[in-house]
């Protein structure tokens, strides 16, 4: 993601690898859901469209958003 220039497309999906695969994940693997989400929508166009996803069936939604806000404010 660090090689493609910022703001380039209309649509990014993000749709990483389960980061966490067992309770003991749940830390390190917000963190890498916020670091991947960051990174990629910063790919995103003026007036794109950003589509995310997270198939490790420990992440509670509440905390999938929290994340997505977290990379989202630090994006800019």
């Amino acid at each position: 993601l660090s090689q493609i220039p910022n703001g380039m497309f209309d649509l990014v999906i993000c749709d990483p690898p389960a980061f966490i695969k067992k309770k003991k994940d749940l830390a390190t693997g917000q963190i890498a859901y916020v670091k991947v989400n960051k990174e990629a929508f910063k790919k995103v166009a003026p007036r794109g469209v950003f589509f995310s996803s997270s198939c490790s069936g420990l992440l509670e939604e509440s905390d999938f958003r929290s994340i997505l806000t977290k990379a989202i404010k630090g994006s800019g």
